[in-house]
């Protein structure tokens, strides 16, 4: 539960940064985005109640298995995939997506939490978010945000159905490329244990995300349908 100082909270600019992490009321219908219960003051804090997650997040889920089975990952990523939709259809860009901001409650359900970075509009061009996670379009400095892709995707296997049911809708409407290339990069970690552009530097990780591709293990092979997905989200434009 966030208890800022209240003595803090001067002005509205820096108001907006402790409520900026947490969901607004039209956010929190969603199953899968962390609700805000309520929120009440004291003459010295704020407080804020959020719903109890008690299955902690996916980065501590993967430090403890390093990495997950094909259906587990694909259990994940669609739900976080339903969440961004969720967030999209509302014209928000969440741009902060990694296993850190993936909460799971007392079912194993996904919780999509941390909103600081996100922002409602159409356009962006702000360098913000994770740097293994980041679009190219971010290193780039480039305005990215809601485009229309018109491309067909590849067929999937029924286990990816619905997946690509609404991969290949979204590549018809508005959507925010940023976040499909993040979910590709968190879907890609839970099935190999690392992430697809993983760097020593800032700068290893830049050269790989705009020159490289990523490298599907060979010894494990993950199932086509699983690779298509993943290369699909992480093709750059």
């Amino acid at each position: 539960m966030p208890l800022p100082e209240k003595c803090n909270v001067v002005g509205a600019l820096v108001c907006w940064q402790p409520v900026g992490a947490l969901p607004c009321p039209c956010l929190q219908a969603h199953p899968f985005i962390l609700g805000l219960k309520f929120a009440f003051h004291t003459p010295a804090k704020l407080y804020y109640v959020l719903n109890f997650c008690n299955g902690g997040d996916l980065y501590y889920l993967l430090s403890r298995c390093k990495k997950f089975k094909e259906h587990q990952a694909r259990f994940y990523a669609a739900e976080v995939f339903m969440a961004l939709q969720h967030l999209h259809s509302l014209g928000v860009i969440y741009r902060d997506l990694k296993p850190e901001n993936v909460l799971l409650d007392s079912d194993g359900h996904v919780k999509l939490t941390d909103f600081g970075l996100s922002k409602e509009s159409q356009t962006a061009d702000t360098f913000c978010g994770t740097p293994v996670y980041l679009a190219p379009e971010i290193w780039k400095r480039q305005t990215y945000g809601f485009e229309v892709r018109a491309r067909r995707p590849p067929s999937y296997s029924a286990c990816y159905r619905q997946m690509h049911a609404g991969v290949r809708a979204l590549m018809r409407v508005w959507v925010p490329q940023v976040d499909w290339w993040s979910l590709g990069c968190v879907l890609y970690e839970m099935v190999c244990g690392l992430p697809p552009f993983w760097g020593e530097t800032i700068k290893d990780v830049y050269k790989k995300v705009l020159h490289t591709q990523p490298r599907f293990p060979d010894r494990q092979p993950m199932e086509r349908p699983c690779q298509q997905i993943i290369e699909r989200l992480l093709a750059q434009v």
